[in-house]
């Protein structure tokens, strides 16, 4: 080899030595990214996810007040509420209930677990077990669970409405004497008997009062309802909310009795367009699922106020009736809302419906105030309104409401 070409041969190793070090710190830098990449989305996911459950924990303020984790802003709230009722009004008045929930008295509606704070389960409630609500988080309640802290899914839970809404008229009639007719005919069995208990002492309220309950999520839209009649010198007078299954197939039953036997009240409910099954369930009823009300309208001739726990709330102290197109709880074609039956399950089916003859103009405000807060009408029955949203949380094939409420377990807010 000349010495030319022992040259050319260092030049090509050289070259050769430095491609595969060059390679080597490319595939050692791909790789440090890539090791840097994934390690910095691992905390990104991490902090997320912390962030995520943290949210899905923190107390609302407004309604828990008195809850062990109060924020430096609550205490400053809690110190102007002390000094200045008034501004604690104020501040009362953007909630969407009369009264906070703190204290009211809660129900499973169906069989539901308990959660602690990282939501591991803690416990089971019964259906229809009563419970002491403390407050809400997003989606779930805080609640006294035999003496700790527990968290239940709110679409899951009822609320007893006059813990939270004091000033609707509340008359179960179905508690004392049963209204239920069907025209002119008594139905033997339930008009004027006493169907099931529901009246009980309310330690809140300081007096004996209905339980009334419903979801929450349908609650606050009453709240917004009862709100707006109000302000129209208007007042809701509630007959039922959550209804006992039980008292459902008595009511079936005796109702079916009599369609049997009396050709005339049979007349007076089946016409070929309606019949039976649009005034009474053949199986469950909203009233069970606790998304639906049989309620009606007064006019407001004196409206007070009462004051609990250092809340004043309105209080109707008289009223005068409205003209219906026929009583409360007629089960007979008296009571239908349109001129033909609409699919009870489709929110916005009734919007095209044609109302009856026979619909009176206190009938059409009563179905304004609901259907503004985006409850519906059922066509058989101008006094029945159910929430259809709320009720698309439910298992849609469970059992609810095989129960009886036995007792009020609510207490005073804690306003402080």
């Amino acid at each position: 080899m000349n010495e030319f070409d022992e040259e050319q041969f260092d030049d090509d190793s050289k070259m050769r030595i430095l491609g595969v070090v060059s390679i080597i710190l490319t595939l050692c830098s791909a790789i440090f990214i890539g090791v840097y990449l994934y390690t910095t989305m691992q905390q990104k996911t991490q902090e997320i996810e912390q962030q995520q459950v943290s949210i899905m924990l923190v107390e609302t303020t407004a309604t828990t007040a008195s809850f062990e984790e109060s924020t430096e802003v609550s205490q400053k709230a809690q110190e102007e509420t002390t000094t200045q009722p008034t501004e604690a009004k104020d501040v009362l008045a953007d909630v969407v209930f009369e009264l906070p929930i703190n204290g009211a008295c809660g129900y499973a509606l169906g069989e539901m677990e308990v959660y602690d704070r990282n939501m591991g389960v803690i416990g089971t409630l019964k259906a229809g077990q009563a419970f002491v609500i403390q407050g809400e988080t997003l989606d779930l309640l805080i609640i006294d669970y035999g003496g700790e802290t527990g968290y239940v899914l709110k679409s899951l839970s009822m609320i007893n409405l006059p813990d939270v809404i004091p000033s609707i008229i509340y008359d179960n009639a179905n508690s004392y004497a049963s209204i239920l007719k069907s025209g002119e005919f008594d139905i033997p069995g339930l008009t004027g008997e006493k169907l099931y208990e529901t009246y009980y002492e309310n330690a809140r309220l300081g007096y004996k009062e209905y339980v009334m309950p419903c979801l929450y999520y349908t609650a606050e839209k009453i709240a917004k309802v009862q709100k707006n009649c109000l302000a129209q010198g208007d007042c809701l007078y509630l007959v039922e909310a959550f209804r006992p299954y039980p008292t459902e197939c008595t009511i079936r039953t005796t109702f079916s009795t009599l369609l049997e036997t009396n050709p005339m009240a049979a007349m007076g409910v089946s016409n070929g367009t309606w019949g039976i099954s649009w005034f009474v369930s053949m199986y469950l009823s909203n009233h069970q699922r606790g998304c639906a009300v049989d309620v009606s309208l007064v006019k407001v001739t004196d409206l007070g106020s009462q004051t609990i726990a250092g809340v004043e709330v309105p209080k109707v102290n008289a009223y005068e009736e409205y003209e219906m197109q026929c009583p409360l709880h007629d089960m007979s074609l008296a009571a239908v809302l349109f001129t033909a039956p609409v699919a009870s399950q489709d929110p916005k089916a009734w919007k095209s419906a044609i109302y009856a003859d026979n619909v009176t103009e206190a009938t059409k405000k009563l179905h304004s105030y609901f259907a503004d807060e985006g409850m519906s009408p059922l066509a058989s029955e101008w006094w029945h309104f159910n929430d259809l949203e709320a009720k698309s949380f439910l298992d849609q094939n469970a059992m609810y409401g095989n129960y009886y409420l036995e007792e009020n377990c609510s207490r005073l807010p804690e306003i402080q």
